[in-house]
């Protein structure tokens, strides 16, 4: 499990990364926020598979409140990358 959720995070980091860097391309500077969304949520996915080595290694159980933190935070980060993908690959707008 350890090495499918790290192969997971990783393909969703570099997808947030050049998800952000095309709507930066393809829009400009109306993306801006966007970019942000994609580059911030790419770097939160990682809590999630923090969360999953705490459970592996028996640090934390589904009970503590380090593990649901955590858990909300790479939560938070899938959240923030797909509305950044989703706003990336969208049509553009006419002006």
């Amino acid at each position: 499990m350890g090495i499918a959720l790290f192969l997971l995070c990783l393909l969703l980091t570099l997808t947030g990364l050049v998800s952000a860097v095309m709507g930066l391309v393809r829009r400009g500077g109306a993306f801006l926020a966007g970019a942000i969304a994609c580059v911030v949520g790419a770097a939160l996915v990682w809590s999630a598979y923090i969360a999953s080595i705490g459970i592996l290694e028996r640090t934390w159980t589904v009970r503590s409140p380090g593990f649901w933190i955590a858990m909300g935070i790479g939560v938070l980060g899938v959240l923030l990358l797909a509305g950044g993908v989703r706003g990336s690959l969208g049509p553009r707008r006419l002006a």
